[in-house]
């Protein structure tokens, strides 16, 4: 790459929201352009950076507001309609030819299949591609899936560079045709946050200053496995608590409707909240029931405020939690097991407190944001 002028990279990703894979672009697109290429520990501002995005949401917000370019698409959606998306490839195609970026970094299955094909058509110099989760991985009909895995490697085929975010998501593609040598490993970093004490992010929430709360920050879709933690919850058969979800997404009607029957333990549905993770330490335990994941954020965050885990043997959990050392795994799809799990932690204080510390310290050190952009930058330069 020229070192003459200011290298662009235009980042494309399907949504807008504030989820995991916005906050990777954000921490990316926010990093990088105050990096210099050979040098990281600059501070100038060497690289132009853009941002393809689907619509309007907190992420297209917070970029702007710290000054970063963004180009929204309202057509750009995770839902798939042929002329939509006919649509969205000229779009794609027009950005491209305009923008003249040397590197293309591509983010989710769709924004990175339809970005892929548009920029190799362009002659995009460098296009790079991190898989925040395989879409063939969730559940679906057999014949979806092999169509979805076809796509996926049509998109690896397209792109020079590919980096996934966890052990778990290399390995289902490792062995594919024209993948292994493209493959990078690049845990998410998360850098320190700042949290609210826990009796101002209880008064904010409008909860019990002293009952015991477990928390979940998730969007609302099917791949976090919330029906999973509701039924564990229905027949609870421990001491008090009330389960706080924070969150919006797809599955709004089915969660309000939870609210209208609940028949368990108390359920405290607050929506969506900008800088949701500012609250995690109202939670005296943080559980996330997926089915499906990549590399969750929030789990990092969770982390960082120190408090004891609860999740899923799914996805690169495992690699973020060590099972009985700094938090506690099941199986997921195992209402018992959570219920379990949740009243061995309610019971067993300095175990869980204990199991806070250990993953806080192991954040710290495993998933630095430094590694992170420095490894990114080493793709973007080779």
């Amino acid at each position: 790459m020229s070192t003459g002028q200011r290298p662009k990279i235009l980042y494309f990703i399907t949504k807008s929201n504030w989820g995991g894979a916005q906050k990777y672009v954000y921490d990316l697109a926010t990093g990088i352009s105050r990096f210099d290429l050979k040098n990281p520990k600059s501070q100038g501002r060497t690289f132009e950076v853009a941002i393809v995005l689907g619509g309007e949401g907190e992420l297209k917000t917070k970029l702007e507001s710290v000054g970063v370019k963004t180009i929204s698409l309202a057509r750009l959606g995770r839902d798939i309609k042929l002329w939509a998306e006919i649509l969205v490839l000229w779009q794609f195609w027009k950005i491209i030819r305009a923008e003249k970026p040397n590197i293309v970094h591509l983010n989710s299955p769709k924004a990175g299949g339809l970005g892929a094909l548009v920029a190799r058509l362009a002659g995009v110099p460098k296009i790079i591609y991190t898989a925040h989760g395989w879409p063939f991985a969730e559940e679906r009909p057999a014949w979806q899936k092999l169509a979805i895995k076809f796509f996926s490697w049509l998109t690896i085929a397209l792109c020079h560079q590919v980096i996934v975010i966890a052990e778990s998501e290399y390995q289902k593609v490792a062995s594919w045709p024209l993948a292994h040598r493209k493959l990078h490993l690049i845990y998410n970093g998360i850098k320190d946050l700042d949290f609210l004490p826990r009796e101002i992010a209880r008064a904010r929430l409008s909860l019990d200053p002293d009952k015991f709360i477990i928390g979940t920050i998730a969007e609302l879709h099917k791949n976090k496995g919330l029906e999973y933690l509701k039924t564990a919850l229905t027949n609870w058969q421990g001491e008090s608590l009330t389960w706080v979800l924070i969150g919006e997404g797809e599955l709004h009607s089915q969660v309000k409707s939870w609210k209208a029957t609940w028949q368990g333990e108390s359920l405290t549905w607050v929506g969506a909240k900008d800088n949701a993770a500012q609250y995690l330490k109202a939670f005296d335990l943080f559980v996330l029931p997926s089915i499906k994941e990549g590399l969750p954020y929030v789990l990092l965050e969770a982390g960082l405020a120190a408090l004891p885990v609860i999740a899923t043997r799914v996805g690169g959990i495992p690699e973020i939690i060590n099972h009985e050392v700094d938090g506690i795994l099941v199986n997921p799809k195992d209402p018992p097991a959570l219920a379990q799990a949740i009243l061995e932690l309610q019971t067993k204080s300095s175990k869980s407190a204990q199991f806070g510390q250990k993953l806080r310290a192991k954040i710290q050190t495993k998933f630095s944001p430094h590694t992170t952009l420095a490894k990114t930058l080493e793709i973007y330069d080779n």
